[in-house]
C-alpha cells in the first residue's frame, strides 16, 4: 500500500480504536471503509495489513458478532467477499452512546447524596448536565441519520 493510503488507514483505524475496538477488528474496519463495495476478500485483508490468518478471523468474528461486517459469497466460486454493514456501525455506535444516559443518571445521584456539600454537588449537577448535552446533541445527528437513510 502506498504511503498516504497507509497513513489514511491508520488514523481511520486510531479512530476506531478510540471507540473501543480491538486493533486488528479497528485495522479491518478501516481498511473495508475505504475499499471499494464488494471487492475485499478474506486472503487480501490477511495480505494487505499483514495479518495472520488467525489473527484475522478472529477479528472478522467479533465483527461479524457485532453485526459490523458480512460475508457475500459469489456465484462459482469458493472465496467470499468480506464487506462493512455501515448501518451496522451506526447502531453498535448508538448502542454505545447509551452511556452517556447512564453517566448522567449516576452524576445526578452523586449530585443528590452530596447534598450537604453544595459546591461539590453543583459539580456533580455541571457534569450530568455535560453529558445531558453530550447526548442530546449525539441523538439529534443519530435521529438525522437514520432520516435520511430509511
Amino acid at each position: 500500500m502506498e504511503k498516504e493510503y497507509r497513513q489514511r488507514l491508520d488514523e481511520i483505524a486510531e479512530i476506531f480504536i478510540g471507540l473501543d475496538f480491538a486493533k486488528n477488528q479497528a485495522r479491518i474496519l478501516a481498511f473495508l471503509v475505504m475499499e471499494e463495495k464488494g471487492a475485499v476478500s478474506f486472503n487480501r485483508i490477511v495480505q494487505e495489513l499483514t495479518l495472520s490468518k488467525a489473527s484475522a478471523s478472529t477479528a472478522l468474528q467479533a465483527l461479524i458478532q457485532k453485526g459490523l461486517v458480512a460475508y457475500q459469497s459469489q456465484e462459482n466460486r469458493r472465496e467470499r467477499i468480506i464487506q462493512v454493514n455501515l448501518y451496522g456501525v451506526v447502531d453498535y455506535i448508538s448502542y454505545r452512546m447509551q452511556i452517556l444516559q447512564e453517566m448522567r443518571l449516576l452524576f445526578e445521584k452523586m449530585a443528590e447524596h452530596h447534598q450537604a456539600d453544595e459546591n461539590y454537588s453543583r459539580e456533580f449537577q455541571d457534569i450530568a448536565l455535560l453529558y445531558d448535552n453530550l447526548d442530546e446533541a449525539v441523538m439529534k445527528i443519530l435521529k438525522a441519520f437514520k432520516g435520511k437513510h430509511s
